[in-house]
């Protein structure tokens, strides 16, 4: 799957990917807008059994329960640069929910907004977010991580999560009636370099 270009805009699923749902391959967006979008999970972009590169472009005003953007629920989302902007959840996860693998190496996750937890995004159990550029920007989350949230259950067998920051920027983001206005980790493993 490659999306180099053009605009997936004004769509509505009643439950994954609003405007694009990828399924079981490699995909590579270089360009193009995915905007205006709805769904219950995943208003932008919906990802299962997919390794998704994003190297531009932009996924923006889409709205959904969970994963305003993008709602990553299996392998691995590597964002090097593009726009995640101005997408909402009513739930967790305004510009990115992520149920597995999130690297990001650049790129701009901004503007987004939560209303519970991860503005930004949000991270679900036994997974891991490494970051080695980029910039969480005026993200707002209701309650817990204005830019990013995890909170991870350790009673579970082998549930562990992986925060791993080497660069990047966090800057004006908000929890409005919660705890950590960048960053708010509960448990699990984090790496601050």
């Amino acid at each position: 799957c490659h999306i180099d270009g053009g605009t997936v805009s004004d769509n509505v699923a009643t439950s994954y990917g609003g405007g694009v749902y990828i399924n079981n391959c490699f995909a590579t967006m270089l360009s193009g807008s995915v905007c205006g979008n709805e769904a219950e999970y995943g208003g932008g972009v919906y990802l299962n059994d997919t390794d998704f590169d994003m190297r531009g472009g932009e996924i923006s005003d889409n709205e959904a329960y969970q994963g305003g953007g993008v709602y990553l629920y299996s392998d691995t989302f590597d964002l090097y640069d593009g726009v995640i902007a101005r997408n909402s959840a009513t739930s967790n996860g305004g510009g990115v929910y992520s149920y597995d693998t999130f690297i990001m190496n650049g790129g701009e996750i901004s503007e987004n907004y939560a209303g519970s937890c991860g503005g930004g995004a949000y991270f679900e159990f036994n997974k891991s977010f490494e970051m080695n550029g980029g910039t969480f920007a005026d993200n707002t989350a209701e309650w817990h991580g204005g830019a990013i949230s995890s909170i991870t259950d350790n009673r579970r067998a082998n549930t562990f999560f992986k925060l791993d920051i080497r660069e990047g920027t966090f800057t004006g983001n908000t929890a409005l009636d919660g705890s950590g206005g960048a960053i708010f980790w509960y448990e699990g493993r984090a790496y601050l370099q």
